[in-house]
């Protein structure tokens, strides 16, 4: 009996606690409001491949690169910045012009304390090439003419000898070239 009353009392507990308890609602979908999706903006490339040297004129600057050079790209960037990409020598080089006096490199390294300073050009063109090798071996060579700022670049650990003389093979070409457009456009 004593069995029989504790059987009926746990029942009742357990009826109490599944009585107390409601029947679950059964769930319903609500319609949510979803924000409008909102547009993709998409930064545009500022940069703009182009055929040739000769569309840098428009921004008042001419670029060329050594005879030899290879893998030959040209570029225009922010409609401001002629960029020529090529190899040559053995290097990869970056070359830069705008009507500018701010760095215009694109080089954010850090560089040894003296700088190089050499000269090419001559007359009306003479300049003086600002020579800088990066902590990693790298050359920036640096020059202006006039409004015009120049800059060549190669993470290729080169002599000094050997960047000044391809800055002084181009800027043999660039300089008049450059100099003719900045008069043009007074």
């Amino acid at each position: 009996m004593k069995r029989f009353l504790t059987a009926l009392l746990c029942a009742a507990v357990a009826m109490s606690i599944f009585a107390g308890c409601k029947k679950q609602e059964e769930a319903v979908d609500l319609p949510v409001e979803k924000p409008e999706t909102e547009q993709q903006t998409e930064v545009p490339n500022p940069m703009t491949e182009v055929k040739s040297s000769g569309d840098f004129e428009a921004l008042g600057v001419y670029l060329s690169v050594p005879q030899g050079a290879e893998n030959v790209k040209y570029y225009i960037i922010s409609n401001e910045l002629a960029e020529i990409l090529f190899d040559y020598a053995g290097a990869s080089f970056t070359y830069r012009a705008a009507l500018s006096e701010e760095d215009i490199s694109g080089v954010y390294e850090e560089f040894e304390a003296d700088p190089g300073i050499y000269e090419a050009g001559e007359g009306d063109t003479k300049v003086a090439l600002l020579v800088q090798t990066a902590k990693t071996g790298g050359k920036l060579v640096t020059w202006q003419l006039e409004s015009a700022t120049f800059s060549l670049y190669t993470t290729t650990p080169l002599t000094d000898d050997e960047i000044v003389a391809i800055c002084k093979t181009v800027a043999s070409v660039d300089l008049p070239k450059t100099l003719a457009l900045l008069r043009n456009l007074k």
